[in-house]
């Protein structure tokens, strides 16, 4: 951290940072995020057309999933999103950052758990399942983060 000192809300130089990060939020990810809608958009066109440039150009986000679930790209990255702006959008208030954050991960949990869209690995021993691997990890993480909340005074 070149500037430890900076406090937020109170620092001058605090609106600087912020315009910053918005500027790059703007200028990068959200691009990025309407490429990747696009792309999940057009996959089925593109398969029916047998455009293999276009399929070739987006395959980083259909190859980890199973064919039929195709469209679960865009819904891991909405989910990375939100984890991502659920700390900025509710900075003043912990226990609220703690309760949405939870019902981000159980909602993305469970339609995880529902839809089952991780591909298999067929190298792999059968009841290995990323599907249930990632389950797995995210309710340890929603744990982690009630143990947490439990151990904060909100008081404070």
């Amino acid at each position: 951290v070149s500037s430890p000192s900076i406090l937020c809300y109170e620092d001058p130089s605090y609106g600087v940072l912020i315009a910053m990060g918005a500027l790059s939020f703007i200028i990068i990810a959200c691009p990025f995020l309407a490429f990747v809608i696009y792309g999940t958009w057009k996959y089925k066109e593109n398969l029916i057309l047998q455009d293999v440039d276009k399929l070739g150009m987006f395959r980083f986000l259909f190859i980890r999933f199973k064919p039929d679930r195709y469209y679960f790209g865009v819904i891991v990255l909405g989910r990375n999103l939100l984890i991502c702006l659920v700390p900025i959008l509710t900075s003043k208030s912990p226990a609220m950052q703690a309760l949405i954050m939870c019902l981000v991960l159980q909602l993305f949990m469970l339609l995880q758990v529902w839809f089952k869209p991780w591909r298999p690995d067929p190298s792999q021993v059968k009841w290995i399942d990323a599907n249930k691997i990632d389950a797995g990890l995210v309710s340890g993480c929603i744990l982690l983060l009630l143990c947490g909340v439990l151990t904060t005074d909100f008081e404070t």
